[in-house]
């Protein structure tokens, strides 16, 4: 609202209201929008209803937001109430309320909300992804295979390109809860436990990997009577599978498979 709705909305003088809403605003209650020579107000972080809920700029932009976390310069001016000119969006545009998407804008608020909606969209893609790639990613490898099926998606990476990195990494976020990802920080890794699709995930094909070779020993002509030599005869057969895209990601799939046939032979020994 205008100074001049302020003052009657609390029937405040006019020498008053400056100090008024300088209170108000520092408590956190009201935002002051500079707007050239005019200045706007609009809830603060602080204020609350009756029954204490947020009711500040951020949750009116944020609840207005739609699926992709945006609104139209029309919805904007309807929450804030004065006319979007070019000093308010930048204001709301320096002080991360909104982003400037060229005639609609996007809400930082609601930017969780928008990456799990963009992780809905893009699950079974990814999911092929790691299904074509033995279950496991290189971190960089998932970052751009994240970025590919976004940008496949939608262009808000390139219209929100100040936010481009934390729509990655929060769509990231989403994608390891929905998929039931895990990062293998040693080796920089992620890996996929149960996919949707197929209900097989990085731990059920280590484990058959390692019972193969385990069979191929046993049924090999190499004269086992102690574990170093199953060991030894396992690790060459591991040594030898290719399996992953990547150089990085067959070394951590080969060293896997060895901790797990090391973990059955150790049940035989």
């Amino acid at each position: 609202m205008h100074k001049k709705r302020l003052e009657k909305k609390f029937d405040i003088a006019p020498n008053d209201v400056d100090y008024f809403a300088r209170k108000l605003s520092e408590s956190g209650y009201i935002d002051r929008i500079p707007a050239g020579e005019r200045d706007y107000f609009v809830g603060g972080s602080e204020l609350k209803d009756e029954t204490s809920r947020d009711i500040g700029l951020d949750a009116q932009l944020k609840s207005r937001a739609d699926a992709e976390g945006k609104l139209s310069h029309r919805e904007l001016e309807e929450i804030i109430d004065v006319a979007a000119t070019e000093n308010v969006i930048d204001y709301l545009s320096q002080n991360d309320f909104i982003i400037d998407l060229d005639g609609e804008y996007l809400v930082q608020a609601a930017l969780d909300e928008f990456a799990h909606s963009l992780a809905d969209r893009i699950a079974d893609q990814v999911t092929e992804e790691f299904q074509e790639s033995e279950y496991v990613l290189h971190q960089p490898e998932f970052e751009q295979v994240i970025e590919n099926n976004i940008n496949e998606s939608t262009t808000i990476l390139k219209e929100a390109r100040a936010v481009r990195q934390k729509i990655i990494a929060r769509t990231e976020d989403a994608l390891t809860e929905e998929l039931d990802l895990s990062e293998r920080a040693a080796y920089n890794m992620v890996v996929m436990s149960d996919p949707k699709l197929d209900g097989q995930g990085f731990a059920e094909l280590v484990d058959e990997q390692a019972r193969a070779v385990k069979k191929q020993v046993a049924r090999s002509d190499v004269t086992i009577t102690k574990r170093s030599e199953q060991l030894s005869a396992g690790e060459e057969r591991i040594a030898d599978l290719q399996l992953g895209r990547t150089q990085k990601s067959r070394e951590f799939i080969r060293d896997e498979i060895q901790e797990r046939y090391e973990e059955m032979v150790d049940q035989e020994w």
